[in-house]
């Protein structure tokens, strides 16, 4: 029996930091207000000679799809020269005629990978709902031992995200590479530098960041002192209950 709390509290400990994780990158990614004072701080649309109207329009349009309000990518915009074109491409190399890039099915990937986060949310949710009821209902039988899990499993998780933050911080190259072969194993993810979609995305890339990891701290912050002060409640409370006995 004690042996199962260790792993509810593992389990509930886990998914308070997936939640926290998803609860400050995507609100962050879809706050049309933030990119755009991130593009017009980053002065992307003079880069893509378009002006801020038709650049908030293809976020707007972007944002849209990878929330799952839009199945078409496909829109123009107009530049300041007057000439419409698309603003995702499908192209070929100048080097290599062989080597397609196409941002439509990276982009693709991209609301896939957003729907698999949604969904991993969604069952975290699930899982630690269900952890803190069984914590609550059997709340005489926790110790401080039990505890002691959680403080080592938020420790554990917590210098994992040091380490990865530290190696991206190190060596950004590197990171980005390893992060896109994971999650986009087909190779499509590299593209050229005139590239509009790399512009926009390079442009809101760090601003995401580091809004994403502020809202982090203080949800894990939030979650480690509600910890803590449940258990010292919890704890006073059984006391109490053993002196009466």
């Amino acid at each position: 029996m004690q042996h199962a709390r260790r792993i509810t509290i593992i389990l509930w400990s886990i998914c308070f930091f997936i939640l926290s994780l998803y609860l400050a990158l995507i609100p962050t990614i879809f706050n049309r207000s933030f990119c755009e004072s991130q593009l017009k701080k980053q002065e992307t649309a003079v880069h893509l000679n378009m002006s801020d109207e038709e650049l908030n329009k293809a976020l707007d349009k972007t944002l849209d799809y990878l929330a799952g309000k839009s199945d078409d990518l496909h829109f123009n915009v107009t530049l300041k020269d007057g000439t419409s074109r698309e603003f995702y491409s499908v192209t070929q190399d100048d080097f290599y005629p062989y080597r397609v890039y196409d941002e439509y099915a990276h982009m693709a990937e991209v609301k896939e990978l957003f729907n698999k986060a949604k969904s991993l949310a969604v069952l975290a949710v699930i899982v630690w709902l269900s952890c803190t009821f069984i914590l609550l209902y059997g709340r005489k039988l926790l110790l401080t031992k039990h505890f002691r899990t959680a403080y080592i499993t938020h420790a554990v998780l917590v210098l994992l995200f040091i380490g990865i933050g530290l190696y991206a911080a190190l060596d950004f190259n590197s990171f980005f590479s390893l992060f896109h072969q994971i999650f986009f194993p087909g190779g499509n993810w590299t593209f050229p530098s005139n590239s509009f979609m790399l512009q926009l995305f390079s442009d809101l890339l760090f601003g995401i960041i580091y809004r994403s990891l502020i809202i982090f701290i203080v949800l894990y912050l939030l979650s480690l002192t509600l910890t803590f002060i449940s258990s010292r409640f919890i704890f006073t409370r059984q006391l109490k209950t053993n002196e009466k006995d």
